[in-house]
This record gives C-alpha cells, structure tokens and sequence, in this order.
C-alpha cells in the first residue's frame, strides 16, 4: 500500500477472518452480513508504538444468480438459465462489502482495498453493485467499469482481468470463449440445438458455492 505520511503508522492488507468482517459490520450501512464468503481481506495499521488496529475489512463472494447489472452488461436476459449460473460461478466473483472503519476514512483505503481484491481475485471477472456510487466512487477510482443503471443513485461495477488487470496471470487460464455470455442470441441457438444440461465443459459447481435465496444485488 502507499503510505499516508501524514499518519505515523503503516498500513498493510492481508488475508482477513469472518471475524474481521463481524469487527466492523456495524459501520455498514447494510446490517445483514453476505450470504457467502468467498475471500475476506483486512487493512490493518500498525502504529509506532507496534499497537495493530483493524482498519477496513473487504468481503469477495460467490455471485448471485440474478443481478439486473451483471444481464446487461453481458446481455444475457435470454440465455439458458442453468449455462449461465455454471459460467458466473466459474468465472465471475462479487465484491459484496467495503467497510473502513470512520476513523480512517477519506485518505484512499476503499480505493487500495478494492485494488488488492481484483489483483487477489481468482477469476477473470470481477463484479460489484452500489447504491450510493454517486457518494461513494471509489470503485471506478480502483479501475472498475461502471454500469449505469435506471435508477441514478445506483450503479452496476465490472472489471476484467484481461482488459487492464492481471493479464498475464489470466491470459491462458480460460478455456470457455467469454463470447457466449456477451452474445445472448448466440446462447439461445445453443440452447435450443443442444437440449438438457450445460455443454460438457462447463462445469457445474456443487449447491454450497451458490447463495442461498440470493436473487436480490449485494449492496458494497
């Protein structure tokens, strides 16, 4: 992370705990914690006199099904259902919370914190919903891809590995052409001509790594 001179400590992000996350969940404005934990990061400062103190806490989980912004980023409303929850889970996580504790808030930690997550991500896509973006832009500042949405004070954010990120950690890695989630027309011939479950290399993920009753966007 760059320093704060002004502020006498280090600041370090590392792999964090569920408990981590519980620490500060208070100073979230959405008090249900995410349905699924995939990855949590801490921002930790330790100061001069070597006293650590949790400073922020980000959460990356597994994606929803449903996400109006994810559909019309990739244009996916008309692909088969189930082709397109094996192609999310494989290659898509959501940013689900970005909690920096007030004391430490205004000097650039959401934007080093979502930075470290995308670089951290285990997948090419990257995906994240706000509802006060117009407040809160740290997203875009990080390198995300906003999605406007139809109502203004809420946003859809999306960042591609291959396209700014970590290219050459991702380059080789997919084998599935991202295509098939950006043309919907050309999933429904597929479905259409190949009846019954996913092509054979798409594979599908055990129930556990899909929220449960998560029609609804997690909110950062």
């Amino acid at each position: 992370m760059q320093p704060r001179p002004y502020l006498p400590g280090i600041f370090t992000i590392e792999p964090g705990t569920r408990r981590d996350y519980f620490a500060l969940h208070r100073f979230h404005y959405c008090s249900r914690p995410p349905a699924t934990f995939a990855g949590v990061w801490a921002v930790r400062y330790l100061q001069p006199d070597s006293t650590g103190r949790l400073a922020g806490v980000g959460v990356l989980s597994w994606p929803t099904p449903c996400n109006t912004g994810r559909q019309t980023y990739f244009a996916t409303r008309d692909s088969p259902f189930g082709q397109r929850l094996c192609w999310i889970n494989r290659h898509l996580r959501t940013i689900s919370r970005i909690i920096i504790h007030p004391q430490f808030r205004g000097i650039g930690l959401a934007v080093d914190l979502v930075v470290h997550i995308l670089t951290a991500s285990p997948t090419r896509f990257i995906e994240a919903s706000a509802k006060m973006a117009v407040i809160h832009p740290f997203s875009e500042q990080a390198g995300m891809k906003r999605v406007p949405l139809n109502d203004e004070q809420s946003a859809y954010f999306i960042h591609d590995q291959l396209k700014g990120g970590n290219r050459d950690l991702f380059a080789n890695r997919f084998d599935r052409p991202v295509a098939a989630m950006h043309h919907a027309k050309a999933a429904l011939r597929m479905a259409r001509s190949i009846p019954g479950p996913a092509p054979a290399r798409t594979p599908c993920l055990s129930e556990s790594s899909i929220a449960d009753a998560v029609s609804a966007q997690i909110l950062l």
